[in-house]
């Protein structure tokens, strides 16, 4: 079989595992605040749909597909998740290239290692957020130029054709237009110049465009940066009173890796919502333990470089890289979050591709690629049952409050879905579990108000909304709620 029959088979292949695992989700519907982000936000940021709109701010590139579905009409899930679902398929493609790019060996090795690369990246169950929660696109898109920058960057190197260089640095400036995760695009180009291209470097007549490009991305990055972000003193998580400072979220991200790592390794105890606890000292001996694992994964890198086990090495070090924009010391609001490895799953992958390679130095590699297939499909089917819950928003978040027990927000956003579904005495169940769990959680009185007010409780429904806005007296919706309810009370002047 020719190589460009078996390119159009393994396309073909990557197609039928993405859509085994990710089909059946087309019909899933908006989740949490896809609504928000997707029907009412975007478009009225977008109501001309000029071109410059696309690269006028930070994401930008990502709100302007979505504005431009409103206007067409192509408004409904289905649209959004076919869209996300053609991004996934490009990503793992790309990461196959990159891998078959930067593999040694014959070319039925190379293959096998970019097949593997690729379709743990399709099939990984983690990754299920990162394509199904359809307000994650940013981060997809951003991979996509990313991936093709990198790729482009390495023909460029490997052929010498000046217009591949051209296309990495338009895919890396437009990749900063999609979301901040690709400000460290210049660390992984240096990375790859560096382990792949290094022993040629001064012999290179290349070598002043390698600055040159390194250069312009990092500057580009530098200067997007500065103009657009500054780091804040604090931050507060999500409808608590938790406050967040850059150093406690850094130490809390070095035990949220060990994490990403068990679920990477064995994806059990998935959640679009996680319990974690946030850290504010370096001697806690959960982030001392988690600092000395990916202290010892650096220097096992480190080892494997200088082994000349580059490809491996290449991995774990741009899972590194990858996780640095919203895993390091910039303090967001959630403190751990799934898609966030989405772009990471790329070095993991590469990891894989390298597994398989010392496994094909020793075994035939029709065994090694019986493996590949096996694992592949065992990922497959689990990343089928976990996009399963995506199609029932309230199965989902039931699914997160048995992993996530004392936290309310699970049982909240449960009750909020059974509200609108009109089932009034589980939402209220629900509602009074949470309020037993995180008491303080500023959502719950404005919820059984609603579910009071519903109901007719006019009495008990002004009782919880006063409770809600002394929480949260900035909350516009609990003053309107409260005034619809003292309306229907016929106290007037109150509603005012």
């Amino acid at each position: 079989m020719s190589a460009w029959r078996r390119g159009v088979v393994f396309v073909v292949v990557l197609i039928g595992v993405i859509a085994a695992g990710y089909g059946h989700t087309l019909e899933a519907p908006f989740v949490y605040d896809d609504q928000n982000t997707l029907l009412y936000r975007t478009p009225t940021k977008h109501a001309q749909l000029e071109v410059g709109d696309a690269l006028s701010s930070p994401r930008s590139l990502a709100h302007y597909p979505w504005g431009l579905q409103y206007r067409l009409g192509w408004a409904e899930p289905f649209h959004y998740h076919l869209g996300n679902i053609a991004l996934h398929v490009l990503a793992s493609g790309l990461v196959g290239l990159l891998t078959w790019q930067l593999a040694s060996g014959g070319p039925a090795r190379r293959q096998l290692l970019a097949a593997t690369a690729a379709l743990l990246f399709a099939s990984h169950p983690l990754q299920t957020e990162g394509v199904t929660y359809l307000s994650a696109r940013l981060g997809l898109l951003a991979a996509v130029l990313y991936l093709l920058a990198l790729v482009s960057y390495v023909t460029w190197r490997q052929r010498g054709r000046w217009y591949f260089l051209v296309v990495a640095l338009a895919s890396g400036w437009l990749a900063l237009h999609a979301k901040e995760t690709a400000y460290t695009l210049p660390l992984a180009v240096l990375l790859v110049e560096g382990l792949f291209f290094s022993r040629s470097w001064w012999r290179s007549q290349q070598r002043p465009f390698v600055f040159g490009a390194a250069a312009v991305l990092l500057v580009l990055s530098l200067i997007w940066i500065g103009s657009d972000i500054s780091l804040p003193e604090t931050v507060q998580t999500a409808h608590r009173d938790v406050i967040i400072t850059p150093w406690h979220f850094f130490l809390t991200q070095q035990v949220v890796k060990v994490q990403y790592l068990g679920l990477l390794v064995a994806p059990v105890g998935q959640s679009i919502d996680h319990e974690v606890t946030l850290a504010t000292s370096f001697t806690n001996p959960a982030v001392l333990s988690s600092t000395v694992v990916l202290a010892a994964l650096l220097a096992l890198a480190g080892y494997a470089a200088w082994r000349g086990q580059r490809l491996g090495a290449c991995g774990v070090l741009l899972w590194f890289i990858a996780l640095l924009p919203e895993s390091s010391f910039y303090p967001l609001t959630e403190l751990m979050v799934e898609y966030r490895l989405y772009l990471p799953m790329a070095g993991v992958a590469v990891v894989a591709a390298a597994g398989a390679d010392w496994a094909a130095r020793r075994w035939p590699l029709r065994r090694v690629a019986g493996a590949v297939v096996l694992v592949t499909t065992g990922l497959t089917v689990l990343t089928y049952q976990r996009n399963t819950l995506w199609r029932d928003p309230a199965a989902l978040w039931a699914n997160a409050a048995e992993q996530v027990t004392t936290q309310a927000r699970p049982y909240v956003n449960q009750a909020v879905i059974l509200l609108r579904r009109q089932q009034y005495d589980d939402a209220e169940a629900l509602l009074q579990h949470a309020l037993q769990v995180e008491p303080e959680y500023r959502l719950i009185q404005h919820n059984l108000g609603v579910i009071d007010g519903t109901q007719g409780r006019i009495t008990a429904a002004l009782e919880h909304y006063r409770l809600a806005l002394e929480a949260w007296p900035d909350n516009p919706l609990g003053h309107f709620d409260a005034g619809l309810v003292y309306l229907e009370a016929g106290q007037i002047e109150q509603a005012r």
